[in-house]
């Protein structure tokens, strides 16, 4: 083990719902010395200290590569944890990582979902996934293939919620999980209110994953001006929040199994929020987790009960956001971080 006076962690290349920057700004209010780093500007607009393409990825091949290549240059030298996220490196080969670890850095990946879900594994255990339907551009027998290649350039592999575990334990000598950050302290809570009408706010990545058909279908069954769906898409994320603050009902992802990031922001907001979260998995969280677990077959009755009782929905609602504060604060989360960066280096 060496000595690090001063920690510099680089956390890259490519991040998911928000995850990076979560990560990177909790590790920032704990003095920790960090940078970010993208290959391209985020679809959401967040923003990165090191951006390899400002304007769209390069197409030229030759000029495409020597830029990965002076990028990489450039800060092996300047930090000593290589955090990454999802499978993604600066190289498709991973030729950044695998210099890192020559000099000796500690070469960190988080895994989030896709890049490792092997889709045959977990479509068996769910009854509502269709794994033909999944929205993929790799097969599974590739995901095993780069977990493979991987467990070569990789230190410690973690995970953020417990259904990956299954698909990445077998890869990796060391598996911790750390679960997604939201920052508490800037999402200020908005609890649901009973006037007017219910106001349910949804904001699907992918729709069939999320059951957003489904939803709508069983919304507009609901007497006319009752209810109001707020199906959030394309927009800033900034703009989603607001729009998810206006919520009386947030309903995450309905087919997948799991809950997502829009989960966390919910609760921080004070919101109850609606997902299909499996029962294998649902048995290994606290048992205070404020989720309203439901499911395509359950969902039009679960809706009519939260929206109608107020008193239900104001109760769930405080439930989450001291849920979120313990479990998912970003500042919580980056002790993890600390912690294991520290065992490691």
């Amino acid at each position: 083990m060496k000595t690090i006076l001063l920690m510099r962690v680089l956390l890259g290349p490519e991040g998911v719902a928000g995850q990076l920057v979560a990560y990177a700004d909790g590790l920032t209010k704990h003095g920790i010395s960090v940078s970010t780093l993208s290959k391209t500007e985020h679809e959401f607009e967040y923003e990165y200290d090191i951006v390899i393409w400002p304007n769209g990825e390069c197409s030229n091949l030759w000029k495409s590569r020597m830029d990965r290549l002076m990028t990489t240059l450039k800060i092996l030298p300047k930090f000593d944890v290589f955090h990454y996220f999802s499978s993604k490196s600066i190289f498709a080969n991973y030729l950044d990582l695998r210099l890192a670890g020559k000099l000796n850095k500690l070469r960190v990946m988080s895994f989030t979902g896709s890049s490792s879900r092997i889709i045959a594994d977990c479509a068996d255990k769910n009854p509502y996934l269709d794994s033909k339907r999944y929205p993929s551009s790799i097969t599974d027998a590739r995901r095993k293939s780069r977990l493979k290649q991987l467990s070569d350039v990789i230190d410690v592999a973690l995970i953020q919620y417990y259904e990956l575990e299954d698909y990445i334990a077998p890869y990796f000598d060391t598996v911790e999980r750390v679960p997604r950050a939201v920052d508490t302290q800037s999402i200020q809570p908005c609890y649901p209110e009973s006037k007017g009408p219910i106001r349910i706010a949804h904001a699907p990545t992918n729709r069939y994953l999320k059951g957003t058909n489904e939803l709508i279908e069983i919304v507009s069954s609901f007497r006319t001006g009752e209810v109001i769906l707020d199906i959030i898409e394309g927009v800033s994320h900034t703009e989603a929040l607001d729009r998810l603050s206006k919520a009386d009902i947030i309903v995450d992802a309905l087919r997948q199994g799991w809950y997502g990031v829009v989960a966390l922001e919910g609760w921080a907001l004070g919101k109850p929020v609606m997902a299909y979260v499996r029962g294998d998995l649902m048995s290994r969280y606290p048992d205070n987790i404020p989720i309203v677990n439901t499911n395509l077959d359950s969902l039009k009755e679960d809706l009519l009960t939260l929206i109608g009782d107020p008193d239900l929905r104001n109760e769930i609602g405080r439930q989450s956001r001291d849920y979120v504060e313990q479990h998912h604060d970003q500042a919580q989360v980056a002790k993890q971080l600390i912690n294991i960066y520290r065992d490691q280096l």
